[in-house]
């Protein structure tokens, strides 16, 4: 067995020692690098800014300034908030430690018109915290209202009653109009023009702002975004309209008691009885009557009041009757109406109970009323006693003629008269036909049917009426008849004379 001696064994003890404390100083080296690790943690503690809040609009560009002690990042909730550095935008940004003066760009995106907000959140050593509240303010409702394109702010009708507009908006939208005085129609094949119009009974008179009459423009939620003033000027002053049934080809009665006019349709004959009304509407009402009277062969101006005035017309309000006096002759009339600024200019042109060409009729049609004849139903005549002006009984002719009055002269049974008068007499023979049917051409048959000459004298009487003058030869016996000749050289109709 080998031995140990006790030099070996110190030797082995010095060894032992020596590696003792190599291992100590290791473990203390080791040691002190930990606790300096810990210490430099505790100095590196994210220190978090106080939280800010940012208001905006779409199209601003903010700064974000905070303080950070250590490396960051930066983070947005929307996209529409995004960071700016160097002219780049970003939705994360890192950056070092320090004082940080960040640009912000507010989009337009997902803009609509509750405000929005966005939170900016910075992460620093781990941890994570929101320093900014960015708020952007709603979407503003745009409108604009065009006429053509002329922007309205307020919308005034004219003369023509309507208006054709446009409504432009950035949001969908509804119309409300607060009056049933106007109509809103929506223009086809269009999205956004409409054509307001002045309603049906509405048209005559002024609409005035102080009617507060709007137009409002609603969002989807029904609010009231915006509204425009409606007016409406009223009708041209020079203008004016004129319904009723029927205004051309009246006849009344002599006695003024029976309008009557031929229905286009059926060609019946329609009686109304002894007035016929009308709706006149012109600007406030105010419109003036004018009456074209025939006589002598020439028509001739009358204002009411005026001695031979047998048509008459009354108004109330938009409302107009019309009237005929009970005459003993035949004769035609017009009753016009005018709105009181062109009633001015008519008369300025138009001398009282002077005459009037016949051109005035196509002139001013659109103002006439009603043009109506005065004859006798029941007799088509009025014969006068040449001398005491009496009215003579004259009634259709029933004799044996009928016949040969037909078919000789082309005259129907309904338009052969028959009267009795003494021979040397005179008579005025009223034949109810107007100055454009008849101008005084008529020709005297005795009964051996030979032509009388010299006894037939066309004349006017104090009215301006014509008749024909008929001087019966003293010596005539049994009848005659005198046939009334029209314009149209065709024979209109024959008054059977019984001479006693």
């Amino acid at each position: 067995m080998k031995s140990i001696n006790s030099k070996q064994l110190g030797g082995f003890h010095m060894k032992k020692n020596k590696l003792s404390w190599l291992f100590l100083s290791l473990m203390m080296t080791a040691l002190s690098l930990g606790m300096s690790a810990c210490s430099d943690d505790e100095e590196t503690v994210p220190e978090f800014p106080t939280a800010q809040t940012i208001s905006c609009s779409a199209g601003d560009t903010p700064t974000l300034a905070f303080t950070a002690n250590m490396t960051w990042q930066l983070s947005s909730s929307a996209l529409w908030c995004k960071f700016v550095s160097n002219g780049t935008e970003y939705t994360d940004l890192t950056g070092e430690a320090g004082t940080q003066s960040i640009s912000l760009k507010i989009t337009d995106d997902a803009l609509n018109f509750t405000e929005s907000t966005a939170k900016i959140t910075l992460t620093m050593g781990g941890q994570s915290q929101e320093i900014a509240t960015v708020t952007r303010a709603a979407d503003t409702y745009d409108v604009t209202l065009l006429d053509g394109e002329n922007e309205l702010s307020t919308i005034a009708i004219g003369t023509t009653g309507d208006l054709t507009i446009t409504v432009e908006t950035n949001f969908k939208y509804a119309l409300d109009l607060s009056s049933d005085k106007f109509t809103l129609i929506q223009v086809k094949g269009s999205e956004n023009q409409y054509i307001i119009a002045v309603a049906e009974g509405y048209q005559k008179n002024p609409i005035a702002e102080t009617e507060d009459v709007k137009l409002s423009i609603l969002n989807e939620n029904k609010d009231k975004i915006k509204e425009y003033a409606v007016t409406y000027t009223g009708m041209d002053p020079n203008s004016i309209k004129i319904s009723g049934v029927n205004k051309w080809g009246w006849s009344v009665t002599m006695d003024g008691t029976d309008f009557s006019y031929t229905d286009p349709a059926s060609q019946a004959t329609v009686s109304v009885g002894n007035s016929v009304t009308y709706t006149v509407t012109a600007l406030n009402d105010d419109y003036q009557f004018f009456y074209m009277l025939e006589g002598g062969g020439q028509y001739w101006y009358y204002a009411e009041g005026d001695e031979g005035l047998w048509l008459h017309a009354t108004k109330d309000g938009e409302n107009v009757t019309i009237k005929a006096d009970a005459v003993s002759f035949a004769s035609k009339g017009y009753v016009f109406a005018f709105p009181a600024a062109k009633y001015e200019t008519v008369m300025a042109s138009t001398n009282i109970n002077k005459a009037i060409d016949e051109s005035f009729i196509d002139t001013y049609q659109s103002n006439v009323i009603m043009e109506v004849s005065q004859k006798n139903a029941s007799t088509g005549f009025t014969v006068r006693n040449g001398l005491t002006w009496e009215t003579l009984d004259c009634q259709l002719y029933t004799g044996d003629y009928l016949e040969p009055f037909n078919s000789e002269y082309s005259v129907s049974a309904e338009n052969i008269y028959q009267v009795t008068a003494s021979a040397g007499s005179s008579l005025m023979a009223y034949p109810s036909l107007s100055a454009t049917e008849w101008e005084g051409n008529a020709v005297a048959y005795d009964s051996s049917l030979q032509t009388i000459e010299g006894i037939l004298e066309p004349s006017y009487d104090e009215t301006g009426m014509m008749y024909l003058q008929i001087s019966i030869p003293s010596t005539q016996e049994g009848f005659m008849f005198v046939v009334f000749r029209g314009t149209d050289y065709l024979n209109k109709k024959i008054l059977f004379i019984n001479i006693q």
